[in-house]
C-alpha cells in the first residue's frame, strides 16, 4: 500500500470518529421553570363552643336526725329528703345496718374523720327521700356483720311520718270537727265523710315508749310529736294526730303505747275508739 492510500485511510478513519461523536454529544436541554402553584389558604371554621352541662343541685335535707333523735318522732312531705348521721367506727369492725324500707336511699357512706390518728372514727350519713305517704320506722343496730343480733347491741330507732302536699295545703285550712283525747278512750263518736278527727296523746319518747296507732281507712293528715314547753329534762309531751275520714263506715282507732322493739304484753297500755262515718 502506497503512502496516499495509507492517508486516505486514516483521513476517512478521523472522518468517521468525528461523526460518531457528534452523534452522540450530550445535547442541551432546555427546562422550563414550572410556574408556582397558588397556596391554598385554609378556610378557618368556627367551632362552636362546647356546651357546659347544667351542674345538677343537690337538694337540700327537710330533716337532719343524729343519735340524739333516736325514738323521736318526725313528719315530711313527701318528696323531701332526710338526712341521717350516726357515729361509726369501721375499723373495730362495728357498722351501722340501716332498715330504710319505705324510702329511696339517694345517698349512704362513710365519711372518714378529718384526721391522721390511726383508728379513729368517722360518721355514716345517709340521705333519704321520702317517696310514698303513710307512717315508717327507721331501725338501725350497730353490730360486726357476721355476728347475731344480741340484747346488748346499740340501737338506733326514728318514726317518720309522711304526708302528702295536697293534704298539707288543705290541713292550712280545715280545722277538725272532732278531738279526742285519753278521757275519750272506748268512746263512740259520729263524723260526716271529709271531715278531720283530732287525737292527742300524752308520750314521752325519753322513756322508749311511744304510741303506735292504728289508723286504717283514713288519710293522715299529720302526724307528730309535740315536745313540752319547758326545758326540764326527761319531760313528756303529746303525739297529735289529725286524721281525714274519707270514706263511710264504721272503723276502729286501736292504739298502743309501747317501746318499738319490745313485743306486746297484757300489761301494755291502750287507747281505742270507734268512729262512725256517714
Amino acid at each position: 500500500m502506497n503512502k496516499y492510500t495509507t492517508l486516505a485511510a486514516v483521513a476517512a478513519l478521523l472522518i468517521a470518529c468525528i461523526a460518531f461523536a457528534g452523534c452522540t454529544g450530550t445535547d442541551t436541554v432546555k427546562t422550563t421553570t414550572p410556574s408556582t402553584a397558588p397556596t391554598e389558604v385554609a378556610t378557618e371554621v368556627p367551632t362552636a363552643a362546647p356546651s357546659v352541662a347544667p351542674t345538677q343541685t343537690k337538694e337540700s335535707p327537710s330533716l337532719s336526725l343524729t343519735k340524739d333523735d333516736n325514738g323521736s318522732e318526725n313528719t315530711v312531705t313527701k318528696g323531701e329528703i332526710i338526712k341521717i348521721t350516726l357515729a361509726e367506727n369501721p375499723t373495730t369492725g362495728y357498722t351501722w345496718q340501716l332498715d330504710t324500707t319505705g324510702f329511696e336511699v339517694v345517698s349512704d357512706e362513710y365519711v372518714a374523720p378529718n384526721t391522721n390518728l390511726d383508728g379513729a372514727g368517722g360518721n355514716h350519713v345517709w340521705e333519704l327521700k321520702a317517696v310514698n305517704t303513710g307512717t315508717y320506722k327507721l331501725n338501725g343496730i350497730y353490730k360486726r356483720s357476721w355476728e347475731q343480733q344480741t340484747a346488748d347491741d346499740t340501737t338506733w330507732t326514728a318514726t317518720i311520718i309522711v304526708k302528702s302536699p295536697e293534704l298539707s295545703k288543705e290541713h292550712a285550712v280545715k280545722e277538725p270537727s272532732l278531738s279526742l283525747t285519753k278521757d275519750d278512750n272506748g268512746s263512740e263518736n259520729t263524723v260526716a265523710k271529709g271531715d278531720i278527727v283530732k287525737i292527742t296523746l300524752a308520750e314521752n319518747p325519753t322513756t322508749g315508749y311511744t304510741w303506735q296507732l292504728d289508723t286504717t281507712g283514713f288519710e293522715v293528715v299529720s302526724d307528730e310529736y309535740i315536745a313540752p314547753n319547758t326545758d326540764l329534762v326527761g319531760a313528756g309531751g303529746n303525739h297529735v294526730w289529725e286524721l281525714k275520714a274519707v270514706n263511710t263506715g264504721t272503723y276502729k282507732l286501736n292504739g298502743i303505747y309501747k317501746r318499738s322493739w319490745e313485743q306486746q304484753t297484757a300489761d301494755d297500755t291502750t287507747w281505742t275508739a270507734t268512729i262512725i262515718v256517714k
